[in-house]
């Protein structure tokens, strides 16, 4: 499971660079948040057999086929991938993002230990 625990820890990277990135870039911040979120999907999808490459969309589809709670955070990752910059703030920004990563971060524990 050593690809999972890549995946993980390269989001875990960029969740940290975006921690502190969206209080001066939104626009970055968010940018980081959503391709560490992409990372996540991935690691679930690696943590269950199957190599990913696709965009956030795509890896959350497959996500949602392999474990139909994910349509728990469906709403949450529309609203983030759709986020209005202008209208949004730093801390909408990185509530839903570590909304998605608690969630999917103990899905990817679990399996991993399964």
């Amino acid at each position: 499971m050593k690809k999972v625990q890549n995946l993980v820890e390269e989001a875990n990277g960029l969740f940290e660079q975006a921690e502190v990135a969206v209080e001066s870039s939104l626009e970055n911040g968010h940018d980081l948040f959503l391709r560490g979120i992409t990372l996540l999907f991935r690691g679930f999808l690696a943590a269950n057999g199957i190599d990913s490459n696709g965009t956030i969309s795509e890896s959350f589809a497959e996500c949602k086929q392999l474990e139909e709670e994910f349509e728990d955070i469906e709403e949450e990752l529309d609203a983030l991938i759709n986020a209005d910059l202008s209208f949004n703030d730093a801390e909408d920004i990185s509530d839903s993002a570590n909304e998605i990563w608690d969630f999917v971060i103990d899905l990817v524990t679990d399996d991993e230990c399964h």
